[in-house]
């Protein structure tokens, strides 16, 4: 199926981090078919860089147009100003991330963001500005896959099964296996200012294979034109959180990639701690999991009211807020939000309604009630709330969307 891709044009530098013009983002630059090919886009990027999230919501884009062709890995390359935590902030950079950057010819000077997509030049630089990235993956998808990449994981192990489909193996073929974390909920620098709670997806951990080398290992093809990697994971505890293993195949001498694949091994959304809150129905009959759809068909006194029941391990604060994904105009249709019988209204259009203090081992109700316009009635009003859990950090996040539509009952004659 053809699908339009939306890229980013225009680039300049400043302070050596880059910048995209505002009115100049976005452009059209063709479509593609789909193919069995997965394209690699590595976003070299950091917390304090102000024009990352830029990046990472142009990375996204990419990603959702083509969920079936591209892989985004966020690279925080350690020693530089950009990705250094000092006292606030995550602690993301890595060694192995900089020998990444460094191998495509980036150092401690050079400004962020980058791109490399599939390791391999485009326009003559491994290193892109985010404008260059969706025609690079482009192009990319068009080539035919000649290998195949299955992963199963689980949080101790990992199998990769690789395949040669097309033509022959060329005896240099290596395989790299990452270790990537997704929707982390911590600080980030933007150009309106710090953000506590900006979400950080696909952030590259460390490399599971190759004992040191980030080129991880070479692989040896059956007759079959078929090998296979098994490795140990060694994880903190696997709650609340959402780890994927990337697996990479590439050429031994030329490191340009050959085929990629991934695999969810955490939560299957933004982190949902499956051992310290629960979310069900207002009956208790069913449990909501990360990501759940609730179509709305409650209507009183003038209101759509969502129910649910929260149900948390330990005391907590917990808050109720909009998706940052959201469509701004749902902000005017919440009313408010109401737990155990405390209902708070947003009166500073911040699309938070918490905090609320939750005891320990207590199920609270919680009503969602959300006033739309009499003239909208009959339309459904998708509208994503995200739960945050939290000790003063935040602990877990769950999104839920809410699907509203009143259908009036027929007037009998």
């Amino acid at each position: 199926m053809k699908k339009i891709l939306i890229a980013l044009v225009a680039v300049f530098a400043f302070a050596a981090c880059d910048v995209i013009k505002q009115d100049d983002r976005f452009e059209p630059v063709g479509t593609s078919e789909t193919s069995e090919r997965k394209v690699l886009l590595m976003d070299f990027t950091g917390w304090r860089c102000v024009n990352c999230p830029d990046a990472a919501e142009n990375a996204r884009q990419i990603a959702e147009a083509y969920p079936e062709n591209c892989i985004v890995v966020s690279m925080h390359p350690e020693g530089m100003s950009f990705t250094e935590p000092g006292a606030e902030g995550p602690k993301f950079a890595s060694k192995e991330a900089m020998d990444y950057f460094k191998a495509f010819g980036g150092s401690v000077g050079t400004g962020l963001p980058k791109g490399v997509i599939d390791m391999k030049k485009y326009g003559g630089e491994y290193l892109n500005s985010f404008d260059k990235w969706a025609a690079a993956v482009l192009k990319r998808m068009n080539d035919a896959a000649r290998y195949t990449l299955n992963i199963k994981a689980d949080e101790n192990s990992y199998i990769v099964e690789a395949a040669c489909v097309e033509g022959l193996t060329t005896a240099s073929e290596h395989l790299l296996v990452w270790l990537v974390e997704d929707s982390i909920v911590a600080p980030q620098l933007t150009q309106s200012g710090a953000e506590n709670e900006y979400m950080h997806r696909h952030v590259f951990r460390r490399c599971l294979n190759g004992d040191g080398d980030i080129w991880g290992e070479s692989l040896a093809f059956d007759f079959d034109n078929q090998a296979t990697v098994t490795g140990e994971i060694t994880l903190n505890p696997l709650v609340g959180k959402r780890y994927v293993v990337v697996a990479v195949l590439v050429d031994g001498e030329t490191h340009e990639v050959l085929q990629s694949a991934e695999a969810v091994i955490g939560a299957s959304g933004p982190a949902k701690n499956p051992g310290f809150f629960t979310v069900t129905d207002e009956n208790n009959e069913k449990e909501y999991n990360n990501g759940d759809t609730i179509y709305v068909t409650h209507f009183e006194y003038g209101e759509m009211v969502s129910h649910f029941n929260v149900n948390i391990d330990d005391q907590s604060a917990v808050d109720f807020c909009l998706d940052e994904e959201r469509e701004p105009t749902f902000a005017d249709y919440i009313y408010s939000m109401c737990v155990f019988g405390e209902c708070r209204q947003d009166m500073t259009g911040s699309g938070h309604w918490g905090p609320f203090e939750f005891e320990q081992s207590e199920t609270y109700p919680v009503q969602h009630h959300v006033m739309i316009p009499e003239e909208k009635l009959g339309e459904p009003h998708n509208i994503p709330v995200k739960i945050i859990f939290s000790n003063g950090n935040p602990l877990a996040t769950m999104n839920l969307v809410f699907i509203y539509q009143y259908t009036p009952e027929p007037v009998e004659n």
